[in-house]
């Protein structure tokens, strides 16, 4: 069985795959990873503090980025959690305003 690692950090999301070079996915810092089965759920900001959420998959790199409602997406955060079922996301975004959403996706 061959391992991938997703690596959150200041300086973005990384895959690290088992062979090769890891490559960036997202930039901006990255404040929470929630974990599924065959999938992972992503919560970061961009360089000016505004939010992102996403999906990635466990076998490929790469990010499918969540529409933010508009006044989510125009806040500036300074970190967050999320955490997923089969249904969705629950995520708290906390900086100088803060929020609580759900994001669905599909599965």
């Amino acid at each position: 069985m061959l391992f991938r690692s997703l690596i959150g950090m200041r300086a973005g999301l990384w895959w690290y795959p088992p062979t090769g070079a890891p490559s960036l996915v997202q930039s901006g810092s990255v404040y929470s990873i929630a974990t599924l089965v065959d999938a992972a759920v992503v919560l970061g900001a961009d360089s000016a503090g505004h939010p992102w959420l996403g999906t990635v998959s466990s076998t490929q790199p790469g990010i499918t980025l969540a529409a933010l409602p508009s006044d989510v997406a125009s806040l500036q955060v300074t970190g967050g959690e999320v955490a997923v079922n089969d249904i969705g996301a629950a995520v708290a975004f906390a900086g100088p305003s803060s929020a609580i959403a759900f994001a669905s996706f599909e599965r």
